[in-house]
């Protein structure tokens, strides 16, 4: 009988145990589990498209940091949204919006100007609510003095003024007539300053008048006959080169072209304190 009881304990005894080990396994599976399904979160968050998380942003955040997502961009160097405008650049019937990125000028008051490094047009979708497309403008300036803003030539016949904290540094508007707006702006710093033209292609913006390297204003604009005049300065010691050409919008090569051209020589007097005119 002894032998009986003693035998009958073992067997509940192993039970107990085996059971304590089941559910000891299924707990530490349960953990297991768990952790594992902890960890894929935290990969899956840190690998998640930036276009799925845009998803559960509005428009205007996705603009408010843009710049700094672009990888091919040196982030140091170009600074915070500074400010927008609306307009019909690609024609797309949507709203679209251009954000300009840079750094503000010196909040000193000691002249010293800011920069813009970075300018994005963002097309949204009918309902405005998502971003289609984002096209990259290849347009920077360093705006120091209100002389260079004085001397760009952005007359209003080039459109709606782009303002920046102030200063004119742009025009906006369908000068060419061929439906969709342009972007008249002004570079300024360095060496040189010089406009650029930007129109969009179809495919993303270009440039449809091209200068170089070298000092260049607007002199004059005709609507009508879609017309600019510029002014480009070779050299800034006596004697000078200046070279004033006019430029028409052709339909065809959706360029400026050239129509004229004139070269002339300038010296510096010393007497009356400006540049003349230099015989041939």
């Amino acid at each position: 009988m002894k032998v009986f009881l003693l035998f009958l304990v073992a067997i509940i005894l192993c039970t107990g145990c085996k059971n304590r080990r089941e559910a000891s396994v299924d707990q530490n599976n349960n953990s297991a589990e768990t952790a594992a399904t902890d960890s894929l979160s935290i990969v899956n968050d840190s690998v998640v498209s930036p276009l799925v998380l845009d998803t559960v942003r509005t428009v205007q955040e996705i603009i408010n940091n843009y710049a700094s997502t672009v990888l091919e961009l040196m982030q140091s160097f170009v600074g915070e949204l500074q400010f927008q405008i609306e307009g019909n650049f690609t024609g797309s019937g949507n709203k679209e919006i251009i954000g300009f990125y840079g750094h503000p000028p010196s909040p000193f008051g000691d002249g010293i100007g800011g920069a813009l490094n970075a300018a994005f047009c963002f097309v949204l979708d009918a309902n405005g609510e998502k971003i289609e497309n984002v096209y990259h403008i290849n347009y920077l300036t360093r705006v120091f003095t209100e002389r260079v803003e004085a001397a760009t030539g952005l007359c209003e016949a080039l459109g709606k003024a782009i303002l920046w904290e102030g200063r004119i540094i742009g025009r906006v508007s369908d000068f060419n007539q061929n439906g969709i707006d342009e972007l008249y702006l002004y570079m300024s710093g360095g060496a040189f300053s010089r406009p650029y033209f930007f129109e969009f292609d179809g495919t993303g913006f270009i440039e449809i008048l091209e200068f170089g390297t070298v000092h260049t204003f607007i002199t004059g604009v005709d609507p009508d006959e879609r017309r600019i005049d510029i002014r480009m300065e070779y050299g800034t010691d006596s004697p000078m080169d200046v070279r004033n050409n006019s430029y028409v919008w052709d339909e065809v090569t959706r360029r400026y072209e050239l129509l004229t051209s004139e070269l002339k020589r300038y010296r510096w007097n010393n007497i009356a304190r400006e540049w003349e005119e230099m015989d041939e």
